[in-house]
């Protein structure tokens, strides 16, 4: 029984280290193959066990004479522990033998030591499911393995996870984040594990990756911007502070690494990203909003064409044309001097929601064509972290936004204070590139006769404006209390239901 215990544990261990896919688990047995990937997987780890004791003797040579040989064992099964013993662990109920190295190294885990190259513990498992909606059918797949981002294209769905580096393994030499990416194929309805593969770095969100003529583009940062590990720079500079970059990655059907654009942007981060058929726009930011312009036709070889750097950065980017963009995000202003040198940091401070419109027709020199700022600092909407906030319609040149409204009564003695709350609801703007951004009115399901000083932080309550949408000549904008409904033309309002 115990043999079989210890069996069942490696298929798991093995599957996530390998991402072997061991979809429809509980209907289904392994397949020969997977059994013979079982095996040469076990050759394997035996393998680097007996590499470690290599590495130990080396270490009896600078030890004296009196020290104790090292060796290797593994404690027998009466002394299995479960997961819930090991440090950080998953809480889930699985035994595992330990793993006990004598002399100057201490006892580890066999979990870790099958888990040092993966980086982190799988944290469970990844199930997709297809189900009819005209039957009751329904197809599955399993992986072991997590997620934390999703991107799909008409064939493909990829989920991606960062895992970040644990110091506690033994001679653990990783020291920064990687993101593993899983592909699935979809067609129609069916759903197959295709392969996995692996990037330096960790991205925003699910518009840092994208398919575009059989492969797959992903967009992520090193390193932290305040602080974090020291990482070693793309270029090979030795520094002992801590940065950051950005990379762009590009692979091939089996997620095989073709093409790389490292070290873009160095002490900064990415704030949004936008791939575009074979271009990519990324914004980054520390102080200024650099719009950087890259061009991915050469898949092994992405280069950047041009780049703007204005005050502030956008969140999200959103495509008006092939050559236009709406950027949503924050303006910036420079940190004080005294500020910048009490910290010895160079910096900048968030103020109002800004929007604005990129021209990059010509793409060595994109510029920023129309702009608005709303609001004083403190001024947000749920656009700037969930892109389903953001209504737009090219045709009926209509754009809505949520907005928090932040403002000063009186000019602040510094950039760092933040506004009073004044409002909350939706704007709602015409838009084209002939004239840029019009205010073309606001509703709010707040009561508008309250005194908003009796308010303020009560802004954030149900009445919140959260979603807006059209249907024929009507705009509907939603919040935890009610529906409002207003004429699209005029903003009149047609009626509302109050939950």
């Amino acid at each position: 029984m115990k043999k079989i215990i210890l069996f069942s544990f490696l298929i798991l261990t093995t599957a996530a280290l390998l991402n072997i896919n061991i979809g429809q688990a509980q209907t289904k047995s392994l397949k020969a193959e997977t059994l013979e990937n079982l095996q040469a997987i076990v050759e394997k780890l035996l393998q680097q066990v007996q590499e470690l004791q290599a590495r130990l003797k080396q270490v009896k040579a600078t030890q004296s004479e009196n020290a104790t040989k090292p060796i290797i064992t593994i404690q027998p099964a009466e002394q299995f522990i479960t997961l819930e013993e090991l440090p950080d662990s998953p809480k889930v109920s699985c035994v595992l033998p330990v793993l006990q190295i004598s002399s100057r190294h201490k006892s580890v885990y066999l979990l870790q030591m099958l888990l040092k190259q993966h980086g982190s513990y799988p944290e469970g498992f990844i199930t997709l499911i297809s189900f009819s909606m005209e039957t009751e059918d329904m197809k599955k797949e399993v992986v072991v393995g997590s997620g934390s981002n999703v991107y799909a294209s008409k064939e493909n769905l990829y989920i991606a996870q960062t895992k970040y580096p644990y110091y506690y393994y033994m001679e653990n030499n990783n020291t920064e984040e990687k993101t593993v990416i899983h592909k699935f194929k979809l067609d129609k309805g069916n759903i197959e594990y295709l392969a996995n593969g692996e990037v330096k770095g960790y991205i925003l969100n699910q518009f840092s990756m994208d398919e575009f003529d059989n492969h797959f583009r992903i967009a992520t940062t090193r390193g932290e911007l305040f602080g974090g590990w020291v990482m070693p720079l793309s270029s090979g500079a030795e520094d002992t502070e801590p940065k950051s970059e950005n990379n762009i990655y590009v692979l091939d059907e089996n997620l095989d690494l073709v093409g790389s654009l490292e070290g873009l942007a160095p002490g900064e981060k990415i704030y949004s990203v936008r791939f575009m058929n074979e271009k990519a726009y990324v914004v980054t930011f520390k102080k200024i909003d650099p719009l950087f312009v890259i061009d991915l036709s050469n898949p092994e070889n992405p280069n950047v064409l041009g780049k703007l750097k204005i005050p502030g950065y956008s969140d999200y980017l959103h495509p008006i044309d092939d050559t236009h963009l709406i950027g949503i995000g924050k303006e910036a202003v420079d940190a004080e001097t005294d500020l910048v040198e009490q910290r010895n940091l160079d910096f900048a401070w968030y103020q109002g929601v800004k929007i604005a419109i990129f021209d990059v027709s010509d793409v060595e020199n994109p510029i920023e064509l129309y702009k608005v700022v709303i609001g004083d600092r403190g001024t947000d909407s749920p656009v700037l972290y969930n892109h389903k906030a953001f209504l737009y319609d090219k045709e009926k040149e209509l754009l809505v936004i949520p907005i928090l409204l932040a403002e000063y009564d009186q000019k602040p003695q510094y950039s760092w204070e933040q506004g009073d709350y004044k409002y909350q609801g939706a704007y709602v703007y015409g838009v084209n590139l002939d004239d840029g951004f019009e205010l073309r009115g606001r509703i709010t399901h707040f009561d508008e006769v309250q005194d908003p000083l009796k308010i303020d932080y009560g802004f954030w309550g149900e009445e919140s404006i959260k979603r807006s949408l059209y249907l024929g000549g009507y705009l509907y904008t939603v919040s935890d209390k009610m529906i409002k409904v207003n004429e699209l033309s005029n903003l009149d309002l047609v009626n509302k239901i109050i939950f």
